[in-house]
């Protein structure tokens, strides 16, 4: 029988990883180095403006207990 050693209980969260110049954050009313959850609303502003500007980016699950369990796995 098959036990699990490690359980994550944690809201589902997508990261989206978009590589810009610094001062394209301003823009995206955002700041380096700071972590922002943010609602539908701005979301989808944020989303327009990156595919509007062609910017190419990356969708990872994230949150704090999928980090967790991604790091616990690749130990």
């Amino acid at each position: 029988m098959k036990t699990n050693d490690v359980i994550a209980l944690g809201s589902a969260l997508m990261d989206f990883l978009v590589e810009v110049e610094e001062h394209k954050l301003m823009e995206f009313n955002l700041t380096k180095g700071e972590m922002k959850l943010v609602g539908e609303k701005e979301a989808k502003d944020i989303l327009t403006k990156i595919k509007e500007e062609e910017l190419s980016i990356e969708l990872c699950p994230g949150g704090s207990a999928a980090n967790t369990l991604r790091g616990i796995g690749l130990l």
